[in-house]
C-alpha cells in the first residue's frame, strides 16, 4: 500500500521495508493522511520528518501529563482522607475529578481550573493518546485539533511551567530539515 502513496517509494524501498517491519504500516499511513490534508507532499522524508516530529510532540506531552497526575495526586491526598495504596490505583481521569472536587484548594501557580473543568474530556482523551502511543499529529481530541490541545495545556499548567512547556513544544521541529509545516506554541 505504501508503495502507491509514498512518490519515492522505490529509491527508498529498502529503508521502508525496515521501518514498516518494526513500526507497521498504519502508523506511515496515518502520517500520510496528515500530509494530505496540509498539502505536503508524501515523499519518504516528509514521512520520516513528521514521524520523528509527531513523536517528539508525545515524549514531551507525556512529560508534563505524569507531572500534570502526580499534582492531581498530590493535592487530592494533602485535602481529602484518602487511602495512599488506593490514590496510587487512580486512573488519569478519575485523578482529574477528584482533583476538580476539592474546588479553590485546586487554585495553585494560576492553573486555569474554569478551563481545565470545561476541557476534561479533552485533556483525557489526549492524555489517553499519548500513553498509547498513539499518532497524535492526525487526531482529534473531543473535537479539538492537536495545535488547540496544545495551546489549552498552556492554561492547566501551573504558570512556573508554563516556559519550559513553550520551549520543550516550540523545539520538536528544531533539526528536522525541510519541515513545512509545525505548531508554534505561544503564551
Amino acid at each position: 500500500m505504501l508503495e502507491e502513496k509514498i512518490i519515492d517509494y522505490k529509491e527508498h524501498e529498502q529503508e521502508i521495508l525496515h521501518w514498516v517491519n518494526l513500526k507497521g504500516e498504519y502508523r506511515y499511513l496515518t502520517i500520510i493522511e496528515f500530509l494530505k490534508k496540509k498539502n505536503i507532499e508524501y515523499t519518504w522524508n516528509n514521512v520520516t520528518y513528521y514521524i520523528k516530529y509527531d513523536k517528539r510532540i508525545l515524549i514531551n506531552s507525556f512529560k508534563y501529563i505524569v507531572f500534570l497526575e502526580e499534582l492531581y495526586k498530590s493535592f487530592i491526598k494533602k485535602h481529602k482522607t484518602i487511602n495512599q495504596g488506593n490514590l496510587l490505583r487512580f486512573e488519569f481521569g478519575r485523578a482529574l475529578e477528584e482533583y476538580l472536587s476539592i474546588g479553590d484548594a485546586a487554585n495553585y501557580d494560576d492553573i486555569d481550573l474554569q478551563l481545565l473543568l470545561k476541557e476534561k474530556k479533552t485533556i483525557t482523551e489526549f492524555r489517553n493518546s499519548v500513553v498509547h502511543n498513539k499518532i497524535l499529529l492526525n487526531h482529534l481530541y473531543n473535537g479539538k485539533t492537536l495545535e488547540e490541545v496544545l495551546n489549552i495545556f498552556i492554561k492547566i499548567l501551573p504558570k512556573s511551567y508554563r516556559t519550559g512547556y513553550i520551549k520543550d513544544m516550540n523545539s520538536c521541529s528544531k533539526g528536522i530539515t525541510d519541515i513545512s509545516w509545525h505548531i508554534e506554541i505561544k503564551e
